[in-house]
């Protein structure tokens, strides 16, 4: 009866429902005890104690059996989820975003960056295709050379464990691409840096040019010099009649975003938005007949004329202060009133034959400032499209740009390296904002009127500079060429047909 009841307790494990499974240690627990009950009363038979030690051996070893499969799915899922969790770390890294362990901070893995092997590529460029080198940097090799070992003392790279410092050179080379149109997403994969840096790397270049180049100089007490430039003038006119001018000078709009509120300060943004429908940022500048500028000036919002921009210019004032010796004057365009160091053409009402070919000859001249402007824009493709940085930034670029123009009018000339020669006492001829602050009220619209022509008012008894030229011209009959003629006609027709 006691080996049955052993029996029966196997049975009675093996068949009951999976909802109320006995564990497998109570049933050997119960059968080892019914084993023993009958053993120690010496009932049944051998055969029945053998058959239950086989059942009991037969429970320990599906036991042993449960405990190892056991084991094993354990270590697969651990597999499985150690494996799905670098999946996750991976696209997280990837879309922007790694939830870190520590609090679930946001936080992108440092980069290391091998930056050796830019500076091995410029160089490799510079030595292997210098033409092509010039077109990407819009320098030469041997004046991207001397640029870079003017600004490089202020440009020293600052050391990291995390990552190879950045070293002058890139920083020139990157900031050279960002002002000849490039875009800050192809340039940061160029030159291996992050894009959330490439403008404050170009800035900090941008900046150390500004202060140590200082090429744009109009030499007012220099007579050597102003001399030279009238005779250059003269050469480009191929007569004496104009023998005297130094200058050729006009304005120029660039384009730049909306400003801020924050950025303008004491004026409204509206001032910004120029009379051709854009915002815009103004520039008066002078060049020599090499189209290289000598004066530049940024003071004024869009909305100002040219008249009233120049007029608070150094460059003007100093004029009226009689610092430009009486023979040497500039050439300004009829926006600008008329002096006879600021000669302007006649206005095209009424002209004489005289006056007509006196503006012939005078815009042959004049000419030159537009060629700069054209050179400029065309050389550095920022201006390709509205600039969108600080508002205080716009003066420093165009500025820069400027003195890099200059830099590649000099590329073979022999005074290329007094070029960038830093002056400590000279901050040369531009005027343009160093802080958030202008030195005019613009509060006051009085500044945005139309300039005066001083034509219109001249005495009929007095004889100006104009007046003795245009004779001059007459005796020598000088007059605007046939071609000319009919080309002025035929303009004249067209505009006489569209009115």
């Amino acid at each position: 009866m006691a080996s049955r009841r052993c029996v029966r307790c196997v049975v009675d494990f093996f068949g009951r429902p999976s909802g109320n499974e006995e564990s497998i240690d109570d049933a050997v627990r119960r059968a080892n005890e019914e084993m023993n009950e009958v053993v120690s009363e010496n009932r049944g038979l051998k055969r029945g104690r053998e058959g239950l030690i086989h059942l009991l051996t037969f429970l320990e070893e599906r036991r042993k059996r449960q405990s190892e499969v056991a084991a094993a799915c354990v270590t697969t899922l651990s597999g499985i989820m150690t494996a799905a969790a670098n999946q996750l770390e991976t696209e997280q890294r990837l879309s922007g975003t790694v939830l870190l362990s520590n609090g679930g901070s946001d936080r992108i893995p440092n980069i290391f960056r091998d930056r050796t092997c830019v500076e091995t590529r410029i160089r490799a460029l510079a030595q292997n295709d210098p033409t092509l080198f010039k077109r990407c940097f819009r320098l030469s090799v041997e004046d991207f050379e001397v640029l870079h070992d003017t600004i490089a003392p202020m440009l020293q790279p600052v050391a990291c464990k995390s990552r190879q410092p950045i070293s002058a050179r890139i920083k020139l080379a990157m900031t050279l691409r960002f002002l000849a149109g490039g875009i800050y997403l192809d340039i940061a994969e160029a030159y291996h840096i992050s894009h959330n840096h490439v403008h404050e790397y170009a800035v900090e270049t941008i900046l150390a040019i500004d202060e140590k180049v200082q090429n744009i100089v109009f030499p007012w007490d220099d007579d050597a010099k102003l001399s030279e430039m009238a005779a250059s003038y003269t050469e480009v006119a191929g007569h004496n009649a104009f023998h005297g001018a130094v200058a050729a000078g006009d304005g120029i709009l660039f384009k730049i975003t909306a400003p801020k509120e924050s950025e303008t300060r004491r004026i409204r943004p509206g001032l910004y938005f120029s009379r051709k429908g854009f915002y815009a940022f103004p520039m008066i500048a002078f060049c020599d007949a090499r189209c290289r500028f000598v004066s530049t000036n940024m003071l004024m919002p869009g909305s100002a004329n040219d008249s009233g921009h120049y007029s608070c210019t150094q460059f003007s004032a100093n004029i009226r202060d009689g610092r430009l010796d009486p023979k040497y004057f500039v050439l300004l365009d009829g926006a600008f009133a008329y002096s006879d160091q600021e000669l302007t053409p006649w206005n095209q009402k009424g002209l004489t034959p005289i006056r007509d070919a006196y503006n012939y000859h005078f815009s042959a001249l004049r000419v030159k400032i537009e060629q700069a402007f054209g050179q400029l824009v065309r050389r550095w493709g920022i201006f390709w499209r509205p600039m969108s940085v600080a508002l205080k930034l716009v003066p420093r670029i165009i500025s820069v740009c400027c003195k890099l123009h200059n830099i590649c009018v000099d590329r073979f000339g022999t005074e290329r390296e007094e070029t960038l020669v830093d002056s400590v006492n000279e901050r040369g001829s531009s005027d343009h904002r160093e802080d958030d602050s202008f030195s005019v009220n613009f509060d006051d619209r009085s500044f945005i009127g139309k300039g005066k022509r001083s034509d219109l008012q001249v005495g009929a008894g007095r004889v100006t500079r104009r007046d003795k030229i245009a004779l001059l011209l007459q005796s020598r009959n000088m007059t605007r060429p046939k071609t000319a003629h009919a080309i002025l006609s035929k303009d004249d027709q067209q505009k006489k047909h569209l009115s």
